[in-house]
C-alpha cells in the first residue's frame, strides 16, 4: 500500500467515523443502492 492510498484510507476512514454521528441514514440508502445494483447486474 503507498503513501497516496494510505493517506487516501485515513481520510475515507475519518470520513466514516464521523459519519456514524449524524449520517447513518447516508450509508443505509449507499447499501441498499449497491445491492439493487448487485442484483440487477446478477
Amino acid at each position: 500500500m503507498n503513501q497516496e492510498t494510505l493517506r487516501h484510507f485515513q481520510q475515507s476512514h475519518d470520513f466514516v467515523r464521523y459519519s456514524k454521528k449524524n449520517e447513518r441514514q447516508v450509508w443505509i440508502v449507499l447499501v441498499i443502492t449497491a445491492l439493487t445494483m448487485i442484483a440487477e447486474i446478477a
